[in-house]
């Protein structure tokens, strides 16, 4: 599980600072064929400083998988170690349900102090 949020990150931070062409290329894709609210859409970063980072990045991740799926093929990107498989997205669904009641847990905690 551990590599397979590994590769997310890495996915995101590939993107986010390319040079330029990859994430040129990543708002291309997402302006073309995904739908208008996913446009310009970037990857969260995950930060181990703030305490949500983790669900905001993979609820994004997940959100954006067929996009994720499509850029990571493209052999031009060179993300092809970046694809995981569908054991790994399964895995990565699991976690996002876990970590979202974990983030509705501790929000509720923050509004009831």
């Amino acid at each position: 599980m551990s590599d397979t949020l590994q590769q997310t990150r890495r996915i995101a931070f590939k993107i986010i600072n390319s040079p330029t062409l990859l994430l040129l290329e990543w708002l291309t894709l997402l302006k073309h064929e995904a739908p208008t609210p996913l446009h310009g859409r970037m990857i969260p970063r995950d930060v181990s400083t703030r305490w949500n980072s983790t669900y905001d990045h993979l609820a994004a991740v997940f959100k954006l998988r067929d996009y994720i799926d499509r850029f990571t093929s493209i052999r031009e990107h060179g993300l092809q170690e970046f694809e995981l498989t569908g054991e790994e997205w399964e895995c990565l669904k699991q976690l996002v349900k876990v970590l979202q009641v974990m983030s509705w847990i501790l929000l509720l905690g923050i509004c009831l102090s």
